[in-house]
Order: structure tokens, then C-alpha cells, then sequence
């Protein structure tokens, strides 16, 4: 990863507080030293004293100094690949990584990152394959209503003929508006917005939408079990319904008849 500076006045807040904490710590230790000797003379308080607390306080302030130093530049890096991949996806690369090894106290923060990038990248495979396939299954049923249309302006058209050709503009139609409900859905789970949730028989839902398709499944002569445990589910139970509705008529189009 090239990583990128992150802004100069962050860079420098981050350095300020640390030569303050720094700058607390060294004038804590300079009175320690100075209250205890001043304690061990007998409540006195000489140059001597002074100059021994100064003593101290000068290769402290030395050796504090070096160790504030490498600290900011490593926070420095951390905080500069974290703002690098913040902004890379912002932009749109959800393939950007950050190395956890390398992040020191902010490891977690790091795994957490690649984990948020790994999501919105399945997110984004999941909405161009939804928009691909959506886009081939709209053409199919447009293509039939096109075709049948014309079809059925021609004046030769019998009226066997001119049922048959409506029946299918019918039924791509019904597909036309399946696929309507299909795009809210995905809509609204793009965007979170789930609805109510509310806890319900989902065994009885099941059985209900069976119900519902029979002249499907009558009609290709399969038998159909609804004998289900009883199973209580917590949900969405339109979203629910329509993702049965949608599992349950592929299995019997896939299926062979009897």
C-alpha cells in the first residue's frame, strides 16, 4: 500500500499532545525529587537539592524525549495508513487492506477495517449480479410482449391463436411485475430499511404459499408434503413470503412432472 500523509494539522495535534503528557510527566518527576530530598535534609530546601532534582530531570527529559519520539512517528504511520484506507474506500476500493501486524494498540481497529471492506465488497458482487441478471430476466418478458404484440396485429391471426399469444403476454407481464417486486426488496435491503418484524408461524407461512401455487404444481402432477414442524420465526413476514413464493414456483419449474 502507498501510504499517503494524512493532513498537517492532524500531525501536528497529535505531537502536541504528546510532548504535553511528556512535559507532565518530567515536571512530576522534578517535584518528587525535589519533595523527597527536601524532606531527607530536614525540611530544607538548599541549591544543592535543586541542582540534584535538576540532575535528574535533565537525562530524563533526554531519554523521554527519544521515546516520545519514535512513539509519534509509529502513531504517525498507523494513523496515516488507517487515513489512507479510509480514503480509498471512500473512493470505491473495497480491496484495500491494512496489515493488523504492524498497527501496535490499534489492531483491532485494523482487523475491524478489513472486515467493513470485506462486507461492502460482497455487498457491491452481490448488487452487480443482481443488476446483471435483473437486466437479462427484464429483457425475456419485454421481448415476448414485443413479439406477441405484433403478432396479434397481423389480421391472419386465428382466435386459437390469438388466446395463446394472450395468454403469454399475461404471463410476462405477471413475470414483469414479480421483478418490480423483486427491485423494492433489494431496494430496501440495500438500504437497511427493513419493516416491522414481527414474530409468526413460518412453518404456516410455508404452508400457506404451497396453498397458493397448487395450480402449479397440479398442473405437472407433483405431490407436495406440507406436513412441517411448527417453527416460529422473528422477521419480516412480506419479505419472507415473497423469498418462499420465489423458492417454492423454481422448484416445481425445475422439477419433472409426476
Amino acid at each position: 500500500m502507498v501510504r499517503k500523509n494524512i493532513d498537517r494539522e492532524t500531525a501536528v495535534k497529535i505531537n502536541k499532545i504528546i510532548w504535553k503528557q511528556t512535559l507532565l510527566v518530567l515536571i512530576a518527576c522534578f517535584i518528587s525529587v525535589l519533595v523527597i530530598k527536601y524532606v531527607e535534609n530536614g525540611y530544607k530546601l538548599s541549591i544543592n537539592t535543586v541542582l540534584f532534582a535538576g540532575g535528574i530531570f535533565i537525562p530524563l527529559a533526554i531519554v523521554l524525549g527519544i521515546s516520545n519520539f519514535v512513539m509519534f512517528k509509529r502513531s504517525y504511520r498507523q494513523f496515516a495508513d488507517l487515513a489512507d484506507g479510509l480514503e480509498k474506500a471512500v473512493e470505491g476500493d473495497f480491496y484495500a487492506k491494512l496489515d493488523p501486524s504492524k498497527a501496535g494498540v490499534m489492531a483491532k481497529v485494523y482487523k475491524n477495517f478489513n472486515r467493513v471492506t470485506d462486507e461492502l465488497k460482497n455487498v457491491r458482487n452481490m448488487q452487480d449480479d443482481f443488476v446483471s441478471n435483473y437486466s437479462h430476466e427484464l429483457r425475456t418478458p419485454i421481448s415476448s410482449i414485443k413479439g406477441f404484440s405484433e403478432m396479434l396485429l397481423e389480421n391472419d391471426v386465428s382466435e386459437e391463436e390469438k388466446k395463446k399469444y394472450l395468454n403469454i403476454i399475461l404471463e410476462s407481464a405477471h413475470r414483469l411485475e414479480s421483478l418490480a417486486e423483486e427491485s423494492i426488496i433489494m431496494t430496501k435491503l440495500d438500504s437497511q430499511e427493513i419493516l416491522e418484524k414481527d414474530r409468526y408461524s413460518l412453518s404456516e407461512q410455508i404452508r400457506n404459499c404451497i396453498i397458493m401455487l397448487e395450480p402449479q404444481w397440479s398442473a405437472r402432477n407433483i405431490n407436495v408434503s406440507v406436513e412441517l414442524e411448527e417453527i416460529f420465526y422473528n422477521g419480516n413476514k412480506d419479505i419472507m413470503q415473497h423469498l418462499w413464493m420465489n423458492l417454492i414456483s423454481n422448484s416445481i419449474k425445475y422439477n419433472k412432472e409426476n
